[in-house]
């Protein structure tokens, strides 16, 4: 129900529409290209006819799920409730697999499903959370099926984690997972024959998107490389250490947890009391650790949530709060076990616990109620899309952020472009701004003069004719263009 209110309240973000257009593109073109995006001096041109820069299962997915469900932002966010409902169903099956307890399972399942990150990846048109979800319910299957058929549980383990990873590369976290629960239970039981059988869905996989590079492998080259510099780029800005190693870990504290924990300096206190979630989660880390000794399979949470740390802080180049899920998660299922085994306390203890979760699960849902209730999609989001109908026609041009896309297209053409054609000489009949154009705007005032100069000027030429704080929308006087000061 919270997945569901965020659905149809949340102001959409321009990568719901950057991952949305490949998909839509593929059913209704015939090729999986993204075109939302003005590429030239971002990313290579190729990637308007082919989408190298993440794995292609998604975008197949999605194609799929438009021809069923049809187009646009809120069945986008559908299918990734969906699949944070398959998320749900596995951290229960693992909890009952692991410990044979009903109650333990829905402790589990409970506080994973109330985690702030949890339910944003879960209702916002990204691939974070099928990614997730294909992951978690690899591990699911494998302890599942492993009391009854180990080969089974191979082959069907192997197989998610092959989805998870043709979803997102994070998807490795959880084969890596998958691997540590082999060694760990079941490594007596390891022969060729079981080798075999999860090398097969590896292959099928690897075989299936090389087959996809194979049309243009400079172009995925191209692309990869493309991608991993703009990530890289966008989060140099910092006193980091010269040590790679050292660096990532520095740069995963800071983007990842200390700024949506809310422990930046000059944050508000309703922010900061996100920082008791963090605390709770890192109790239930360390608890679980201590737990493990009388009791080994609890070692299998905090060990599944360091290999997801590990991983995502040192390989990703990407600092995005966005891919918080995968850990925190697991984070949440550390603390469930922890709270859970804490049983055995006397009654005044036992309320205390209680007292303690629940204001750990009362902030983070009501951090998600309070951007529920501001509803920005109808105060917003759709005003801004009226005004831009309202002051342009049919088919014409228009310059803005890629979440418009899902409003305005067909009828009008959508380019997300922050340098309002500088690069490509496009004059749109109509454009809007909104904080990211102006962060993007600022940011060329020192590393690119020419172009804020230029920028500046076609905005301070151009007509306001509607504005709510968020986005502008301007109509360009003319056709003219702004001279370009060399």
């Amino acid at each position: 129900m919270l997945c569901l209110s965020a659905v149809f309240t949340l102001r959409p973000q321009t990568d719901e529409s950057v991952y949305a257009n490949p998909g839509y593109n593929l059913l209704y073109n015939g090729r999986m290209g993204t075109t939302v995006y003005e590429l030239r001096g971002f990313m290579p041109l190729s990637m308007a006819e082919r989408t190298y820069w993440q794995p292609p299962l998604y975008f197949v997915t999605t194609a799929l799920w438009y021809r069923m469900a049809g187009f646009g932002l809120i069945q986008t966010r559908l299918l990734s409730v969906l699949f944070g409902v398959l998320a749900l169903y596995s951290w229960n099956v693992i909890a009952r697999s692991l410990f044979g307890s009903f109650t333990l399972g829905w402790v589990v399942t409970g506080l994973v499903s109330i985690d702030y990150f949890f339910l944003l990846g879960a209702s916002q048109g990204r691939m974070d959370m099928m990614c997730a979800a294909l992951g978690i319910a690899a591990i699911a299957a494998y302890l599942k099926l492993r009391k009854h058929s180990f080969q089974s549980a191979i082959f069907w383990g192997h197989a998610l984690a092959t989805m998870s990873i043709l979803t997102h590369p994070v998807g490795v976290t959880y084969w890596l997972g998958l691997g540590f629960l082999i060694l760990y239970f079941d490594r007596r039981l390891l022969s060729l024959k079981t080798v075999a059988l999860a090398a097969i869905p590896c292959l099928i996989g690897g075989l299936s998107w090389g087959a996809y590079i194979a049309q243009a492998p400079h172009e995925f080259i191209a692309q990869m490389q493309g991608i991993l510099d703009l990530n890289k780029q966008a989060f140099e800005a910092g006193n980091w250490s010269s040590i790679p190693f050292i660096r990532n870990f520095q740069k995963e504290l800071v983007f990842r947890y200390v700024g949506p924990f809310g422990l930046n300096a000059g944050t508000g206190l309703a922010q900061r009391l996100k920082a008791f979630i963090l605390l709770a989660y890192v109790v239930g880390i360390a608890g679980t650790l201590v737990m493990s000794r009388r009791n080994p399979k609890v070692l299998v949470f905090p060990i599944l949530t360091i290999i997801s740390f590990l991983y995502i802080a040192i390989l990703s180049p990407s600092k995005f709060s966005y891919y918080l899920p995968h850990t925190t998660m697991f984070l949440a299922a550390c603390f469930a076990v922890y709270v859970y085994h804490l049983e055995s306390w006397g009654a005044a203890r036992r309320w205390a616990l209680a007292a303690v979760v629940l204001f750990v699960a009362a902030i983070q849902v009501s951090g998600l109620l309070h951007r529920v209730y501001e509803d920005p999609y109808r105060h917003s989001f759709l005003p801004a899309v009226a005004a831009v109908t309202q002051h342009s026609q049919p088919g014409s041009l228009v310059f803005a952020s890629g979440e418009l896309w899902f409003q305005l297209q067909p009828e009008r053409r959508l380019l997300h472009d922050p340098k309002l054609g500088f690069r490509n000489g496009l004059t749109p009949a109509i454009f809007v701004l909104d904080p990211l154009y102006h962060m993007l705007h600022e940011q060329d005032r020192v590393a690119n003069p020419p172009l804020y100069s230029y920028v500046k000027r076609y905005i301070d030429s151009s007509q306001l004719v509607y504005s709510d704080g968020y986005y502008s929308v301007y109509v360009p006087q003319g056709a003219h263009r702004p001279a370009i000061t060399p």
